[in-house]
């Protein structure tokens, strides 16, 4: 195991972050099979801001996405270890972004361009819920 740990550190950090992705992906596509709700807001997300939501992106439509299934799904009684299993993120990051999206809504006037994304989620959400 140590010999593994030391051959990913040697990599260069673009090949390094190039396995993460791989690795994010393979683990994601095991654990997720199961939620039938986690694909469903997936889903919603990456029509709104397209792929890439589960590569650990920092672009801002990546970041909100992520944190808006984060809310929706702790709405829905999820816990923390779940969502992030879900989102190959440590509990502990999904905590953070759970208290990102209460400030968005505890101060919208300062969040307008989150919070007119949240809305469109939700009317997406709902829109998908009815008609499948």
């Amino acid at each position: 195991m140590n010999e593994l740990v030391d051959r990913c550190l040697s990599l260069s950090r673009h090949k390094r972050e190039s396995l993460i992705k791989v690795l994010q992906k393979s683990l994601v596509r095991n654990e997720t099979n199961g939620d039938n709700r986690f694909q469903v807001l997936l889903k919603v997300a990456t029509d709104m801001f397209g792929q890439g939501i589960l590569t650990g992106s920092r672009e801002f439509g990546f970041v909100l996405a992520r944190r808006m299934i984060v809310y929706q799904m702790r709405e829905e009684g999820y816990s923390y270890p779940v969502i992030g299993r879900y989102l190959t993120k440590h509990h502990a990051t999904v905590i953070h972004m759970q208290k990102m999206m209460e400030d968005i809504f505890r101060y919208p006037e300062m969040f307008k361009l989150e919070m007119a994304y949240w809305d469109e989620f939700q009317k997406r959400l709902k829109e998908y819920e009815t008609n499948g």
